[in-house]
């Protein structure tokens, strides 16, 4: 996403079972695991909104 050339994400949790990492260039990596696929394609969903939409207030957790 070319908006992230100015203002990269930082590296944070997204839950307890996923992460979002910066990668070089206007990018990002989610990493995420689940028990099943359901489960997983639900964590990768909201990983996707929260990059459209922004952020959930609650979900905010910077990896250090």
């Amino acid at each position: 996403d070319p908006s992230f050339e100015d203002a990269p994400l930082p590296a944070r949790l997204l839950g307890p079972t996923a992460a979002l990492t910066p990668l070089a260039g206007p990018a990002v990596l989610v990493t995420a695991v689940a028990d099943d696929a359901r489960l997983l394609r639900a964590v990768l969903d909201e990983a996707v909104h929260e990059l459209l939409d922004g952020p959930k207030a609650d979900h905010r957790q910077e990896v250090r």
